[in-house]
């Protein structure tokens, strides 16, 4: 009997030995051998992009409230990027080499390939560019918007705002108050990573996610205004955090589109991360959200789930940026992912923005929600992609609406200007 054990823990430790050795050796790769590859789940979004002759597009735009004339804002804004431009690693200059699936900096880039402008809403909402080109910030004349098209393989919402958005117009970055610092602790990172997997295939195996729909053409876009007064009450009243009050507000209007069988819905809430590689800059927190009457007892159960899974945070960014694992998991394990961010105003243009409008379209989860608050005002910038979640009645409240277009444009079907604001 005593050969038996030994031979079953001889066996159980190998089984454990090698996936972690394995992962310390993508640790090794990833983070230090090729630090310019596109790795990780980014490897699985340049494969998708190479398959399908496209990029991951995002996007976003900005409102603005008519206090600095908007000829100057494109006059400061293109002067600010091409100030930058100048320096030989300048992030507008940044790149992705789909042969070498490496990033890349352009040495011939000006401010020409960065910026244009145009006077029509077809140009300006499309999330396409015919040069394909990773990074184009777009001036509408029509509406006095200013915009960016951006490729998702190498930007996340993070970097993309701290990285490029904060130099073009000033405003103040993220920094470590809503970031996470990654380290690294060998053996410890590896069993933890194999941990945070074995609750992965638990939850993967005990949901029941919601469904997608079958043709990406028929993706809305939406967005949602809440009052940042309205969240602290709930955040004072329930005794809870503020992401978890935000989270709870929204998870209750989702649940008014929901047939009421649905009784729980499963948050993907995301976490930024500052890392020693240009991408994978966010983990991943998995919320399931029941359905109450009580928005304050929902926030109380969203804490608790976030305190009890903090520790699932840097193992899953570990495996998001050695592994292509993220994909899988969001689609068959994410209802809803939640980005909760905050946009602090700086000088010059940043002063004046009134809203923030933000998409990533085509979305693999049911539903994808960016959460950015602007003063007074929470904003949900949402893509729709489950046709459980009743689209007439989500949309009943929304104050902007778009639709997928011919040629991948977002066509705007609603879009009310925010009090403060002078255009649309």
């Amino acid at each position: 009997m005593s050969t038996v054990l030994t031979v079953l823990g001889a066996a159980v430790g190998v089984m454990v030995l090698l996936p972690m050795l394995y992962l310390a050796w993508r640790r090794l790769w990833v983070m230090v051998l090729a630090r310019d590859r596109i790795e990780g789940s980014d490897l699985h979004m340049l494969k998708w992009c190479v398959e399908e002759d496209t990029r991951a597009w995002g996007g976003f735009h900005l409102t603005l409230d008519g206090g600095m004339p908007y000829e100057e804002v494109k006059r400061v804004v293109t002067e600010n990027i091409a100030r930058d431009m100048e320096q030989p690693d300048s992030t507008y200059r940044r790149g992705c080499d789909l042969a070498r699936r490496a990033y890349v900096f352009y040495d011939d880039y000006t401010v020409e390939d960065v910026i244009e402008v145009v006077d029509d809403d077809a140009r300006f909402f499309r999330l396409s560019d015919e040069r394909k080109r990773e990074l184009v910030y777009r001036f509408h004349d029509g509406r006095e918007l200013m915009g960016a098209l951006f490729d998702h393989t190498i930007w996340d919402g993070i970097r993309m705002f701290n990285e490029t958005l904060t130099p073009a117009i000033h405003s103040t970055p993220f920094d470590s108050r809503w970031l996470v610092k990654a380290r690294y602790i060998p053996v410890v990172n590896e069993a933890m990573m194999l941990y945070t997997l074995a609750q992965m295939g638990l939850r993967y195996l005990t949901h029941d996610p919601l469904p997608r729909l079958a043709e990406n053409k028929d993706q809305h876009v939406l967005r949602h205004r809440f009052q940042v007064a309205d969240i602290k009450d709930l955040k004072n009243s329930a005794g809870a955090k503020f992401t978890s009050a935000l989270l709870a507000t929204w998870a209750c209007r989702v649940f008014e589109a929901l047939a009421p069988e649905r009784k729980s819905l499963r948050f993907g809430l995301i976490v930024g991360m500052t890392n020693p590689r240009f991408r994978n800059n966010y983990s991943i927190i998995t919320v399931d959200v029941p359905r109450v009457d009580d928005p304050g007892v929902m926030a109380r159960e969203i804490d608790r789930q976030v305190s009890r899974r903090a520790v699932e945070v840097m193992p899953l960014y570990d495996l998001i940026s050695l592994v292509e694992i993220q994909t899988m998991f969001k689609a068959r394990m994410v209802d809803c992912l939640f980005s909760p961010a905050v946009f602090e105003r700086g000088e010059a243009p940043s002063k004046h923005v009134a809203d923030l409008f933000f998409y990533i379209v085509p979305t693999s989860m049911p539903m994808y929600s960016f959460a950015c608050s602007l003063d007074d005002v929470v904003t949900i910038s949402t893509t729709w992609n489950c046709p459980d979640i009743d689209l007439d009645q989500l949309t009943g409240d929304a104050t902007a609406l778009y639709k997928v277009g011919e040629d991948n444009v977002i066509i705007p079907l609603r879009d009310e200007t925010p009090p403060s604001s002078a255009h649309a």
